[in-house]
């Protein structure tokens, strides 16, 4: 069984470099997912869909 440490209190600046690299994460995949949004708004009417190939199992 592995045993839990108590809790300890941590100072604003031992967590900085944790809470930038989060919000770096959380940043970058937001940019991600509007950058495929606007693809798919700019190229909607060229992608084409290929029913049949969906329809396979």
């Amino acid at each position: 069984m592995l045993e839990r440490k108590g809790r300890e209190e941590r100072s604003f600046e031992e967590l900085r470099p944790e809470i930038e690299v989060a919000l770096e994460a959380i940043k970058r995949e937001e940019g991600v997912q509007g950058y495929r949004n606007q693809l798919r708004a700019l190229e909607r009417e060229k992608i084409e869909v290929f029913e049949d190939m969906l329809e396979r199992e």
